[in-house]
């Protein structure tokens, strides 16, 4: 698969958990919102990053 597909895939998912946060471990929530916190940053540099290149190509 695809590196950013995982990476929409991963963030996609980051959306559905927190109504199930209250299920898992008062110490692991901190851990798990920051995962998916930090992948979801990695993500939008990469879509921003990649949405530069696209206009930068179209403006040559």
């Amino acid at each position: 698969m695809d590196f950013l597909f995982l990476l929409v895939l991963f963030f996609a998912v980051g959306y559905l958990v927190p109504p199930f946060l209250s299920m898992v471990p008062e110490g692991v929530r901190p851990l798990l919102v920051s995962v998916f916190s930090v992948f979801g940053a990695i993500y939008v540099f990469i879509s921003v990053k990649l949405l530069d290149d696209v206009i930068r190509a179209l403006a040559e």
